[in-house]
């Protein structure tokens, strides 16, 4: 009876407890100056002298600190509680950071934050703001797969044309991805994933970005047209042209899209390899159909969980429009690329047959998700696809440079390139047949 009666005691004392610590919390954020957001029925706080002035802050947490050693007391029922107490703001959100706007629910912007504001420029973020411009990450790709090119071309290696080459890839790539955004302006505020970008947070102006594009854009593609050779200055231009005029406004028009966007990445490999050999043969269209294929799982992956966002924003993705289509050419474009690697390489003397081997088991993973990404259409599986889409590139092209076929050994030395080809074909159809000696028969002419 007494321990259930000490027991009632001890939880009436932390009931009275919490409530005194209540109204303590209360009286101290009296004063402060609060405004509630109505959209989510938060209260904001205006605060002048610990932060920044005339900033908005939510009170995320509210420290209370009390004298450990009256807490720890055992109050009887009618003993009256004098706390020796004080409050202190413990922590506060930012609110002028979607994200962590986000992570509270303040999806609707104030009045604030809809009105006109001048732009003003971050000269000591510029370098950081022209990388975000030229899409780092993409750019970093391209380049890596046009270098891959230049390395796997089946001729002696030249360092300064390997340079210069990379240096105008670099440019045009910029070039295209800023126009890209330039563009995509109005669209990118509407998505989570590209509000963030350097023209929808105000960092700098249209002009500027379009400035950047341009001289970017004429300095990468003269650069690829005097050190390596005008053929692969014409597919740095198309490059440019697919993406920014065609590429982009068809995300709004056509599914086909990616398609189209497929063609626009697996063209720098060609520029590599046309910037060491100076034509366009079998086995450079089949590293560039690698690139072609690798595109389709990838992307099909990331946009499977971003199919609200791209609905939202207008854009017409074959993941919102045709998921069944989306999921299928998943799989069918993984296959291709076990074919690719493990028959078509060694056969045109890509790469020798050890490659065919060593590139199996990740080109057999590599269907095994898409398989369970068709039957299973999930996040968890699109997920697990586009993570290891981000490995699968880096280590086969790995292996295509350790097993690049010898060039002292290749029939291509011989120039088998397209033009050359179909040049000797119409040769052989337009050779005149020299006179046909008396003494010799018919089946022993002789031809030029």
């Amino acid at each position: 009876m007494t321990e259930l009666l000490a027991s009632r005691i001890n939880a009436l004392n932390q009931t009275v407890l919490r409530q005194q610590l209540r109204n303590i919390v209360y009286t101290s954020l009296a004063n402060s100056d609060f405004i509630t957001n109505r959209s989510c029925n938060k209260k904001i706080l205006k605060l002048n002298t610990q932060f920044v002035k005339d900033k908005r802050y939510l009170v995320h947490k509210v420290r209370t600190i009390i004298n450990t050693k009256e807490t720890e007391t055992n109050f009887s029922k009618t003993q009256n509680l004098d706390l020796k107490t004080k409050s202190e703001v413990d922590s506060v959100i930012d609110l002028d950071k979607d994200s962590k706007r986000k992570q509270i629910g303040f999806e609707t912007e104030s009045v604030s934050d809809k009105e006109w504001k001048e732009i003003y420029i971050d000269w000591n973020k510029l370098l950081s703001n022209y990388a975000k411009l030229s899409k780092k990450n993409l750019t970093a790709l391209v380049v890596a797969t046009t270098m891959m090119g230049c390395v796997m071309a089946p001729v002696s290696f030249n360092l300064s044309t390997f340079l210069l080459t990379t240096l105008g890839t670099t440019l045009t790539s910029a070039s295209a991805n800023t126009f890209n955004q330039f563009l995509e302006v109005p669209y990118d505020s509407q998505m989570n994933r590209t509000k963030d970008r350097v023209l929808v947070r105000g960092n700098l102006t249209p002009l500027h970005a379009f400035s950047f594009a341009s001289v970017t854009g004429i300095v990468g593609v003269s650069t690829l047209y005097i050190y390596a050779n005008p053929l692969t200055a014409f597919l740095g231009a198309s490059t440019l042209v697919l993406y920014t005029l065609i590429y982009t406004p068809m995300k709004r028009l056509s599914p086909l899209n990616t398609w189209v966007g497929s063609i626009v990445g697996a063209i720098p490999p060609l520029m590599g390899w046309t910037a060491m050999t100076g034509q366009v043969d079998f086995s450079s269209l089949l590293l560039a159909g690698i690139l072609y294929s690798w595109q389709f799982p990838h992307f099909h992956a990331l946009s499977w969980n971003l199919r609200a966002e791209y609905s939202r924003a207008g854009y017409r993705m074959i993941a919102v429009l045709n998921p069944r289509v989306c999921t299928s050419s998943t799989l069918y474009h993984t296959l291709g690329l076990t074919a690719i690697c493990s028959f078509l390489a060694p056969i045109l003397e890509l790469t020798t047959w050890s490659f065919a081997i060593d590139s199996l088991p990740f080109n057999l993973y590599f269907v095994y998700l898409a398989y369970k990404f068709k039957v299973n259409s999930d996040a968890q599986s699109s997920r697990k696809l586009f993570r290891y889409s981000l490995l699968y590139l880096p280590f086969v092209m790995l292996l295509m440079l350790i097993t690049k076929y010898p060039i002292d050994q290749h029939s291509l030395a011989k120039d088998t390139s397209l033009l050359k080809l179909l040049e000797t074909r119409l040769e052989h159809l337009n050779r005149p047949i020299k006179k046909v000696n008396k003494n010799q028969d018919l089946n022993k002419s002789t031809f030029d």
